[in-house]
């Protein structure tokens, strides 16, 4: 995020004597439009993956409970993410922050691929939140509004590469 002092600085460096209410026209002026770009959730993903991995307690974790190399868990999840948030379309994303929304989606990833594996999940919303600088409540919100996305094939394909499940066993069951 850029300061309006900076900008003022800026104006002041490159002899604009105004400065437009965002601040656009005087960065387009100096070159510098890219502080005002959009950015995207995918933009994050690997960033939010690299904080976790780099945790201590999170390596620990991942070893634990799923007996993965730290690089392997932290490709997977990355592949996840990508795959989760390619089925949330751009425009209903809303007011959610790229980067919560990113958090949330390795939260909802590490949940429902441990659930495929039977295992607990690595991340918790404790430890996301700590790690992240995050609130719980802002990961929950996020979480929730993920969860009404359907990502049940992303997480069986995943599986099934890493060989956690027969490649004969059906996707969805239908009880008789």
């Amino acid at each position: 995020m850029v300061s309006t002092k900076t900008l003022m600085q800026l104006c002041d460096k490159c002899g604009s004597k105004y400065l437009e209410e965002n601040g656009v026209l005087v960065c387009s002026e100096c070159g510098l439009e890219h502080l005002f770009s959009v950015r995207r959730s995918e933009d994050c993903v690997f960033r939010v993956c690299n904080l976790f991995i780099e945790n201590k307690n999170i390596a620990k974790r991942i070893k634990e409970n799923y007996g993965l190399d730290l690089f392997v868990y932290e490709k997977t999840l990355q592949l996840l993410c990508f795959a989760m948030l390619k089925k949330v379309p751009f425009q209903e994303r809303g007011n959610i922050s790229s980067f919560h929304l990113t958090v949330a989606t390795a939260y909802v990833a590490d949940n429902l691929f441990s659930k495929k594996a039977n295992n607990t999940p690595v991340l918790t919303q404790k430890l996301v939140a700590e790690i992240t600088k995050i609130t719980k409540r802002s990961i929950r919100k996020s979480s929730k509004f993920l969860l009404k996305y359907e990502f049940e094939e992303i997480i069986f394909e995943m599986c099934k590469r890493l060989n956690w499940i027969e490649e004969e066993e059906e996707l969805y069951k239908i009880p008789i």
